[in-house]
């Protein structure tokens, strides 16, 4: 282990991991000195270590420090404890147990994917609705549910769309709002209370998601660790994905906006633009 300094508890953050435990750490004698997940890089010039996601974009990531990942030690191991941060690579000898040692990165892999749901806000063209729903079938990580949000008045009759979901493999709804002063900002809250999944994302009909859009966002959190409230959408309204429990703590919508609630009580800090997350989303 590189150069060790002691942890006083008050340093250590209400959220963090601690590799000790981890089935993927890799010890030499009573010292770790890897991870076999990968979800620390080492640097061998200096004989360093820092996390994978301190190499990712500078508006997510502050510049690594040593605040982050911490050399710590009891009596019986000396291990790292990663700051601030809840490792999704983090799994103990129970859970290794379950499976053969050669499947457990495969098994992560399935265990640490993506689980939301997509909102679409339709317009009067049945065509628009229909290009966006075929580019979410198209997703490498396909959603858990998908909701198409018929605003009062609209035109597309509820019948065609009932066709077309009934020949697809999702979990799918309509809402009918039937009042219109309502805010989308209110029917998202309507949504989220009655089907919550870990992440919804919202789109208009006629935008083409692009096809790594997802599977993109995926590897963000769980490769690299990503934290966020919310993935601002882009200049069209598309694109927004959002943290449900996030949503939850925050009481939704309700009073003001979700955003408007973040930003007050945490700045900047976890509101990030989804083109930034994903290139090939247009601006």
């Amino acid at each position: 282990m590189a150069k060790q300094r002691r942890c006083d508890n008050s340093e250590i953050q209400r959220t963090h991991t601690s590799c000790k435990n981890c089935i993927f750490a890799v010890y030499e004698n009573n010292t770790q000195k890897w991870c076999s997940a990968n979800y620390l890089t080492k640097i061998d010039k200096f004989h360093m270590w820092r996390p994978t996601f301190c190499n990712e974009i500078k508006h997510i990531n502050r510049p690594f420090d040593f605040d982050k990942l911490i050399e710590v030690y009891d009596e019986e191991k000396e291990f790292f404890i990663i700051n601030g941060i809840y490792c999704y690579g983090k799994r103990k000898k129970k859970w290794g147990d379950r499976f053969d040692k050669d499947k457990w990165l495969d098994q992560l892999k399935i265990e640490n994917k993506l689980y939301y749901q997509v909102i679409i806000f339709a317009n009067d063209n049945f065509t628009d609705i229909i290009i966006t729903l075929k580019s979410l079938l198209k997703q490498k990580i396909k959603p858990q549910y998908i909701t198409i949000v018929r605003p009062f008045g609209n035109a597309v009759r509820p019948t065609l769309l009932v066709d077309y979901f009934n020949n697809i493999d999702i979990k799918w709804n309509i809402q009918n709002i039937a009042n219109a002063d309502l805010t989308d900002e209110q029917i998202i809250d309507m949504i989220i209370g009655s089907k919550p999944l870990p992440y919804y994302s919202v789109f208009h009909a006629g935008f083409s998601i692009p096809q790594d859009f997802f599977s993109t966002i995926n590897d963000r959190i769980y490769k690299n660790t990503l934290k966020f409230a919310i993935l601002l959408p882009n200049s069209t309204n598309n694109g927004m994905v959002v943290s449900t429990s996030i949503h939850k703590i925050y009481d939704g919508n309700k009073q003001s906006t979700l955003l408007e609630k973040i930003k007050k009580d945490k700045g900047d800090e976890l509101l990030i633009p989804i083109t930034q997350i994903c290139p090939n989303c247009p601006k």
